[in-house]
């Protein structure tokens, strides 16, 4: 990896000038001036309190829609999950003006709108995998959930959790269709994780900023996230900034910062060879967070 990341949204502005000839070229550059300046200030204005908003929400409520279906017990269970259903599919109607950056340029549409929906398709699937009870099966579904073969995304889910637009009885739902239900939202709730993260990759530049990208991420997140930081860092440069010290092992080089100052710096191994103060406090956060780990089993 090279370095870390930066938050940049980028919205697209198309604008057309028209000057009169009389006008000189001072008065017309200071005008063409003012207009940038104040499209820019729109543009920022837009990805702050649009953008980046509706992304964050896009992949925090279908995180909600995940757990929900991982804890069906009751018809209730599962009218809550379309109510949540409804909540994240809402934010993506709500973003489909600006979603044409990262969701075509990452691979991220198939996972996510696939639409016609093929219910033939996939209730040949239903009719020939178990993966509920066979883990062959659920080998190869997961493989096809993962590859976007229209196993996936928001229709895929509505298909399994509602009929004629009303939640279905827990009791008429088999345990493969469950098992769909939360594998295709799984899929979809990483690929919006992504999404939220691609956007500020947009930007062709040379250097790319992530300041503390993963942070109030839960695990699943985290990873999802430094799979796309690391994919970047292949080309680009990456300068990547955080306290959990796990995210920077793979850095080309590391700057171990106290007070303001660099107090160690160099590759991995070299700073745990070293068994100064960033060996020291990356063996802490590991025992912590494997302690975490224990408890949690």
């Amino acid at each position: 990896m090279k370095k870390i990341i930066n938050y940049s949204l980028i919205a697209l502005c198309a604008v057309a000038i028209s000057a009169t000839s009389c006008e000189s070229s001072h008065e017309k550059s200071e005008a063409l001036t003012i207009l940038e300046s104040k499209f820019k200030a729109t543009n920022t204005d837009f990805v702050e309190k649009t953008v980046k908003p509706t992304y964050r929400a896009l992949a925090d409520n279908d995180k909600k829609l995940v757990e929900q279906l991982s804890a069906l017990k009751t018809d209730a269970d599962v009218q809550k999950a379309c109510d949540l259903w409804k909540v994240a599919r809402q934010d993506w109607e709500w973003s489909e003006a600006f979603l044409f950056g990262p969701a075509g340029d990452y691979g991220i549409d198939p996972h996510t709108d696939t639409w016609p929906f093929d219910r033939t398709q996939f209730d040949k699937y239903m009719a020939k995998f178990h993966p509920a009870t066979d883990e062959s099966d659920a080998a190869i579904i997961d493989d096809a959930i993962a590859n976007g073969q229209n196993l996936t995304g928001f229709h895929a889910v509505e298909y399994l959790i509602f009929r004629d637009g009303n939640a279905r009885k827990l009791a008429d739902m088999t345990a493969d269709e469950i098992y769909f239900a939360k594998g295709a939202a799984q899929d979809l709730r990483d690929v919006l994780v992504k999404m939220e993260k691609a956007r500020a990759l947009l930007k062709d530049a040379a250097v790319y900023i992530f300041d503390e990208a993963t942070s109030n991420k839960d695990i699943e997140s985290e990873e999802l996230i430094m799979n796309v930081i690391h994919e970047l860092a292949k080309t680009k440069t990456v300068l990547l900034i955080s306290h959990r010290l796990a995210n920077v092992v793979k850095s080309d080089k590391i700057y171990f910062l106290k007070d303001g100052e660099i107090k160690e710096s160099g590759k991995h191994d070299e700073l745990m060879s070293q068994n100064g103060a960033y060996g020291h406090l990356y063996e802490s956060q590991m025992a912590l967070e494997n302690y975490g780990k224990k408890v949690a089993v």
